[in-house]
């Protein structure tokens, strides 16, 4: 038929359309999405902070896992169990805690029923969002009258703790980021509610790794 467009330019057009909402795109995008060299850099909180991966470090107990049935437990993890494995596992008793972005500590001390104590960072995203680091079983140096001071990415917050204690037993830093405020709630747990976790927790691991210069 006259007029009608051949296989060739029926597919010229629609490159073009694509590339106009491509275009379209990218200008409603422009200034939402910053460059990755703009963005909050996190690093790990344990070991040598400029590595790219966790190893040698390693997660005992990811984000949204559940715990061993032999431990009598139900409820999910909110974040991860980091240790270094080396020369046995769980005898990371002593080893540095770092801040592992720029941020404010907003709460440094013991809560009833965690081990430890618990330090809390507040962090501002580029796009001006808050979200909150904690670092879990550990003796904490930021001394209590330094609570809503500024700190800074690889800033020693702490020492992991002897966990039970009884020397090398079970010794490891809890570390996880939350949407949810944890300086208010500093012991903040979903227990069995997954729904909840998902929303008010990321996988720290992946959140670094996404996120390191």
């Amino acid at each position: 038929m006259t007029g009608e467009m051949s296989i060739d330019q029926r597919v010229a057009m629609l490159e073009n359309e694509v590339r106009e909402i491509n275009r379209i795109i990218a200008r409603n995008l422009e200034g939402v999405l910053p460059p990755a060299q703009h963005r909050l850099v996190f690093s790990w909180p344990v070991g040598d902070i400029t590595r790219r991966t966790l190893a040698p470090w390693i997660d005992m107990q990811g984000w949204a896992t559940t715990y061993p049935v032999s431990m009598g437990r139900k409820d999910w993890h909110t974040g991860a169990d980091l240790n270094l494995n080396v020369p046995v596992v769980y005898s990371d008793v002593n080893a540095e805690v770092y801040a592992c972005a720029d941020g404010v500590i907003r709460f440094a001390g013991a809560i009833k029923g965690w081990q430890g104590e618990i330090v809390i960072i507040e962090h501002t995203l580029e796009d001006g969002r808050l979200i909150w680091s904690r670092y879990a079983h550990i003796l904490a140096a930021t001394p209590y009258g330094s609570l809503n001071a500024r700190t800074q990415r690889g800033f020693l917050i702490g020492h992991i703790a002897d966990y039970l204690p009884k020397g090398p037993s079970m010794d490891h830093l809890h570390f996880d980021i939350a949407w949810c405020d944890l300086g208010k709630k500093p012991g903040d747990w979903p227990n069995t509610d997954i729904a909840r976790l998902k929303i008010d927790y990321v996988d720290p691991i992946k959140w670094i790794e996404e996120r390191l210069l």
